[in-house]
């Protein structure tokens, strides 16, 4: 028979304790989502995005300044909300899998990693992943996208798509890295 030694009697109170502070922050979280109707807000939201989008469609070439400024600013705005939002996302969909999926995972990997995140470190992952990309690039306007807008569009974790676009950017050279301001930008390579 084995018996816990003090130390592992600590760990287990420490992990309590972690969990327990877990539990109330996530819980207020979901409760603040929840009272400020956050759920019921995407519906106006959805809809604005399909009349912007119309409109930005419908005045694209009567080359408007005040218009356009205000599709930029838009752009900016929505671009910031999503690098706010998004780290939330990628970490509650870790531990939306932590009473099963993750553990197995680990155990298997290493890595602590949700949902599809462990393709990309396969060759046929590596293709798969980097024809996403491409595909991603080439359907936005400019054939150029922000590194956010990308992560955002794919729903991927940063590990995953840094590696994605370190290996396209040296073997294939298919996409290109830039800078424009503070944000990084990819494009196709010319």
């Amino acid at each position: 028979m084995t018996t816990d030694s003090p130390n592992t009697e600590e760990m287990l109170q420490n992990v309590m304790h972690s969990t327990e502070s877990a539990l109330l922050a996530l819980s207020h979280l979901e409760k603040s989502l929840v009272r400020g109707r956050f759920k019921e807000g995407m519906a106006p939201y959805a809809a604005m995005c399909k009349t912007l989008v119309g409109q930005r469609i419908w005045t694209g070439d009567k080359n408007h300044k005040k218009i356009n400024q205000n599709f930029k600013q838009i752009s900016n705005i929505s671009r910031n909300i999503i690098d706010i939002l998004l780290p939330y996302i990628e970490n509650l969909k870790t531990l939306a899998v932590i009473d099963g999926d993750l553990i197995c995972k680990f155990e298997q990997t290493g890595e602590i990693a949700a949902g599809t995140e462990g393709e990309a470190g396969t060759d046929e992952g590596l293709v798969a992943d980097a024809e996403k990309v491409l595909d991603a690039v080439k359907k936005s306007p400019k054939k150029l996208v922000s590194y956010s807008r990308l992560r955002s569009t794919l729903g991927w974790e940063r590990k995953r798509l840094d590696q994605v676009l370190k290996t396209m950017a040296e073997d294939n050279h298919a996409i290109s890295i830039t800078r424009i301001s503070s944000r990084r930008m990819i494009g196709l390579s010319k």
